[in-house]
């Protein structure tokens, strides 16, 4: 994911570049830079609310959190509470898993094809 983000932080510049298309181009990488950052939520939760100590739905990495912690420091292991937290973090995941593929595989490479047939500088990994 953090190739993506890069890729796609730096298709936000090179769109600049880019002669023709450009409202439209501009509009899919914004597109595509919120779907970003609500997968990004789905997965690390908001860093803003956590700051602040504010409720929130919990992500898939506090949950995978919570279970770790069930292996660390103790003489009985996890507990069914750190088993069940790992079991929502895995089943959260498989669901989200296809939109991750289909953002990385499909959606930033078709983006960055389309930004280079457009005139922008090529994306380099």
């Amino acid at each position: 994911m953090a190739i993506e983000i890069r890729e796609l932080i730096i298709q936000g510049k090179s769109k600049e570049s880019s002669t023709s298309n450009q409202d439209d181009l501009t509009k899919e990488v914004y597109a595509l830079r919120s779907e970003m950052h609500a997968l990004k939520l789905q997965l690390k939760g908001s860093a803003a609310k956590a700051e602040v100590g504010e409720k929130e739905q919990l992500s898939i990495g506090y949950r995978i959190y919570f279970a770790a912690n069930g292996l660390m420091g103790n003489s009985y292991g996890p507990t069914k509470l750190h088993m069940e937290s790992y079991d929502m973090a895995k089943a959260m995941f498989e669901e989200l898993q296809p939109k991750l593929d289909q953002f990385s595989k499909v959606k930033v490479p078709t983006l960055a094809k389309k930004l280079e047939a457009n005139g922008a500088p090529a994306v380099l990994n």
